[in-house]
């Protein structure tokens, strides 16, 4: 007995370190959606590698000592994808990782066939799904869920953030509910942690006064998040001289419905005048998120939002569209309110009854809070896929 458990000691001590390939399309998503999974991984004591585009997150992520596999990959669906899908094969046949870990569309379709083509295991995590509507796909939709279900038989496991994405998904015959862990959506609590301090300081930094009743909304600058929808709301209360309007965020390069140059031409800009907040990328969410009195995201399709999740941890009152991600998030009358999506006069409505209401913004922002120590801390998030990440690597 005592022999052969020094035997079991000396092979894991002397077995290779596992290594685990995180696969998605662009930089961006790399460094702001996967980073605390590498650290993860690699606090494991394995390996952690990823594979996406070239761009300044794959930089930092390579600074921060990750390996990364270029390739030439973008977030749209085109012939294209077969050159950096052969591309990946290549790189994995010449450095076998242990596994293979896909997320977002793109990167699930590329870095599954990869995979496949040079025998290394895969799991994949949905991101939300890529459908404007997924029991009415488009053409196009329809070629790329033809592709999803060959590589989803012989995808290991999938993950999911949001648990309305994995009934979509079985529905769509992309995953299998046998092999689906549902993962949920976190962050670091504390960075988000609100004090009367960080408001006052976020506001000096923006350059709002203290009296002021300030919505925030932090996204990609693309139409598909509701930013017209908003401005349009933020139009119609712009007659309230304390409403101030922050918008964080920019459009990728490769993001196809940028709306930067409609937002800043949008009558809004000129009722608000310097109350009008378009910041650009910020790499300080966590501090001037405390600027806010209200969050909003009026988005059309979302998987699980990090956004919302954060201004909850913040303690804010959120105002978000009613689809199925946002309703695994917002609770009604109790941590916030869901209007009707593309509906800019509803979000104004949902706007200004919480402006002319402080009690109940609150009321809901502590309800946040409380959501997002309950459900939302991002350790709890990374246990739940590293204890399946665990079983796989070490198969």
């Amino acid at each position: 007995m005592l022999a052969a458990c020094q035997h079991r000691i000396v092979d894991v001590l002397t077995r290779p370190r596992p290594r685990v390939l995180q696969v998605c399309a662009v930089d961006f998503t790399a460094y702001h959606l996967l980073r605390p999974l590498l650290i993860a991984c690699r606090d494991e004591g394995w390996i952690a590698e990823f594979a996406c585009a070239e761009g300044p997150g794959a930089a930092a992520l390579r600074a921060e000592g990750f390996h990364h596999r270029e390739i030439p990959v973008t977030r749209s669906l085109s012939p294209r994808q077969a050159i950096a899908t052969g591309v990946l094969a290549a790189s994995l046949l010449r450095d076998r990782p242990n596994l293979v870990h896909t997320h977002t569309p793109i990167g699930g379709l590329v870095g599954r066939a990869a995979a496949f083509a040079a025998r290394v295991p895969a799991v994949h995590t949905f991101h939300g799904l890529p459908l404007r509507d997924p029991l009415k796909p488009t053409r196009l939709e329809r070629a790329f869920l033809a592709t999803e279900r060959l590589i989803a038989q012989r995808t290991r496991w999938f993950f999911s953030q949001a648990q309305g994405d994995v009934e979509h998904a079985v529905a769509l015959r992309i995953a299998t509910r046998e092999r689906v862990t549902v993962i949920g959506n976190g962050v670091d609590l504390a960075r988000f942690s609100p004090s009367d301090g960080r408001r006052s300081a976020a506001r000096r930094d923006l350059g709002i006064p203290d009296e002021a009743l300030v919505v925030m909304t932090v996204s990609r600058l693309v139409r598909e998040k509701g930013l017209l929808e908003l401005a349009d709301a933020a139009y119609m209360l712009a007659a309230n001289p304390r409403l101030h309007v922050v918008v964080a965020g920019a459009a990728l390069p490769t993001d196809r419905t940028d709306v930067s140059q409609a937002l800043q031409e949008h009558a809004v800009s000129r009722a608000l005048g310097t109350r009008w907040h378009q910041l650009g990328q910020r790499q300080d969410i966590a501090e001037i998120i405390h600027a806010a009195d209200i969050f909003v995201l009026a988005s059309h399709r979302e998987g699980l939002p990090r956004s919302v999740i954060e201004a909850m941890a913040a303690g804010l009152p959120i105002v978000a569209s009613d689809i199925p991600a946002c309703r695994e998030l917002v609770e009604p009358g109790g941590n916030g309110m869901l209007v009707a999506v593309g509906d800019a006069y509803a979000l104004a409505q949902g706007i200004g009854s919480l402006c002319a209401a402080p009690d109940v913004r609150k009321r809901y922002g502590r309800r946040s809070r409380e959501i997002a120590l309950e459900r939302h801390d991002e350790r709890d998030v990374l246990e739940r896929e590293l204890a399946v990440l665990r079983r796989l690597v070490y198969a």
